[in-house]
C-alpha cells in the first residue's frame, strides 16, 4: 500500500513549462514598435550588422538614459564579439518634436561576423516612458542575415 502511494505521489504531473513568445522581426505595441532590420548583405567572414529601431508611440518616448542593448541567440554562422551587445552610445538618436529633451526615435546597429546566411535572433532590452512611469521592456527579435 505504501508503495502504491509513493508512485502515485511520484507521478504527479508537473506543469509544462511556459513557452516563450516566438521571435519575429516586428513587435508593436501601444506604447512603442521595436524592429529588427537587416543590413546590406555581407561576404562570408566578412563583418555585417542589423539595425535596431525603436520608436515612442503617442505620449511614449524612447528611456535614453536605460542602457539599450541586444543579447544574441547563439547561431551557427554567426559570430558576436560579446555575448550582450550595448548599444545606446553608438545609437542615432532623433528627438520628439514636442520636446527636444526626450528621445522619440533610436537606431542602432548590431554587428556581427557571419560564415553563411542565417537567421539572426536575440532579446532587445531597453525603456519606454511617459510622464507618469516608465517601462522596462525586453523584446524577442529575428531578422534573416544575407551572405553573398
Amino acid at each position: 500500500m505504501l508503495a502504491a502511494l509513493a508512485a502515485s505521489a511520484c507521478a504527479k504531473k508537473e506543469k509544462p513549462p511556459a513557452t516563450a513568445k516566438p521571435f519575429a522581426s516586428r513587435e508593436e505595441r501601444p506604447e512603442y514598435v521595436v524592429e529588427l532590420l537587416p543590413g546590406e548583405a555581407t561576404a562570408a567572414g566578412a563583418e555585417g550588422h542589423v539595425v535596431v529601431h525603436v520608436s515612442g508611440k503617442g505620449h511614449y518616448h524612447v528611456n535614453a538614459d536605460y542602457p539599450l542593448a541586444f543579447t544574441p541567440e547563439p547561431v551557427d554562422g554567426l559570430r558576436f564579439k560579446d555575448k550582450r551587445i550595448a548599444l545606446s552610445e553608438a545609437a542615432e538618436k532623433t528627438p520628439c518634436p514636442q520636446s527636444d529633451k526626450d528621445v522619440c526615435e533610436v537606431r542602432a546597429k548590431v554587428p556581427f561576423a557571419a560564415d553563411k546566411a542565417a537567421t539572426l535572433s536575440g532579446l532587445l532590452a531597453f525603456s519606454i516612458c511617459e510622464p507618469e512611469r516608465c517601462l522596462i521592456e525586453k523584446v524577442r527579435l529575428a531578422v534573416a542575415v544575407p551572405v553573398k
